[in-house]
């Protein structure tokens, strides 16, 4: 999965209001609200369509642009003229795909309401049922490309202490995956972001409970942190940058696990390192960023690696892992690296080579001038005959 990262700096900023927590699995992070109370959270999600005033291209949120990306979801809070709403947006206004989510939501304030449903008017394909008085919903979002989908619910600061839980289904944990059309293939939401309006990101995990309530978190805050990756120029290594931030104190290290084993790799002071891989395939790369009051958080990644990222095999490394023959084409050990697995040298040419170091090439044409001797000669005798 290739994460899309939000700049901190690049967030707009609003001045803080009230504050809301929310935790996932052991980590809790305490983020802003949008807005200062002077208009209401339908204002701020601006919700249009070609039929209403005034009126959109497309069905979605307007006024969430700013914060909204390509097959992301993500949750905010909002300080409006009636109070803290959670507002949820998924994918992104003008995105190419669709998609479907499912959320149940579990110990909503009876007192408060959703105040945005998109889409909400009559025979949508979305669907908002409630139970137990208002305090339960089960929604399933269905949407097209160009066009994003969402709601807002007022009533946050009515949580007293209590935490509204929120069990996610994205993709084909959707109810609706597979029989919306526009959910299927590439028409994936592939991360979930929690933005505060002091500028911090964090990306959540899509496979497990959020629980969310007004006022701060029990043990005190998490830091908020993103990830992003790319491939460094020359394509031999990859490049990872973490966006981090805590509210309590500065950030002082950050420890490394790069293939997934929950075993800590590099401890860096720097949220930004040039790694180059051992071997191709999926790996899952853990970064944990470490605040001065000893608070954690942790982000992960899945990343192909190829075998241009491989450590020794990009065509401008200059240091080959092994001695190449003197053909000056790649060569392959019959046993393969130390770990039992194929080890390529550094390239030259494109043309591979076979087990014993030889060309294939080279083979092939040896065995064509034999069939063509034999094919020769056979004619030769008929010939004769």
């Amino acid at each position: 999965m290739v994460l899309t990262s939000v700049s901190v700096a690049a967030v707009a900023t609003a001045p803080p209001g009230e504050t809301v927590a929310v935790s996932q699995g052991d980590q809790c992070w305490e983020v802003s609200t949008y807005g200062d109370g002077g208009s209401s959270v339908s204002e701020f999600y601006d919700y249009r369509t070609p039929n209403t005033t005034p009126p959109g291209d497309e069905w979605g949120s307007y006024g969430t642009q700013s914060m909204q990306g390509n097959q992301d979801s993500l949750i905010a809070f909002y300080e409006g003229s009636q109070g803290t709403s959670m507002v949820l947006v998924h994918d992104r206004i003008g995105g190419a795909h669709g998609g479907t989510i499912t959320f149940d939501i579990f110990g909503l304030p009876q007192s408060g309401e959703w105040a945005v449903e998109d889409d909400g008017y009559p025979e949508s394909e979305d669907n908002f049922d409630y139970f137990a008085n208002g305090t339960e919903a089960s929604i399933d979002w269905k949407w097209s490309g160009e066009r994003n989908d969402g709601a807002a619910f007022r009533g946050i600061g009515a949580t007293n202490g209590s935490w509204i839980t929120i069990e996610p289904g994205f993709n084909e944990q959707a109810d609706k995956w597979g029989s919306w059309s526009w959910a299927q293939g590439e028409n994936r939401t592939e991360a979930w972001y929690l933005h505060s309006a002091d500028g911090g990101v964090q990306e959540l995990s899509r496979n497990n409970d959020v629980r969310v309530r007004s006022g701060g978190c029990p043990d005190g805050a998490s830091p908020m942190a993103t990830m992003d990756e790319t491939v460094v120029q020359n394509g031999g290594a990859m490049e990872f940058a973490v966006n981090a931030s805590s509210a309590n104190a500065s950030i002082t290290a950050y420890e490394w696990d790069w293939n997934g084993d929950g075993q800590v790799d590099q401890r860096t002071t720097s949220g930004t390192v040039v790694h180059e891989f051992e071997e191709t395939g999926l790996r899952s790369v853990t970064v944990t960023v470490f605040a001065e009051d000893g608070s954690t958080t942790s982000v992960s990644d899945l990343v192909v690696v190829n075998e241009t990222m491989v450590a020794g095999s990009s065509p401008n490394t200059e240091t080959p892992t092994q001695t190449p023959t003197q053909t000056s084409t790649p060569t392959r050990t019959a046993g393969g690296g130390t770990d039992g697995s194929p080890s390529t040298s550094a390239a030259t040419t494109d043309t591979p080579t076979d087990g014993d170091g030889g060309s294939p090439g080279f083979g092939v044409a040896l065995a064509l001038v034999a069939v063509l001797a034999v094919a020769l000669i056979v004619a030769a005798r008929r010939q004769n005959r």
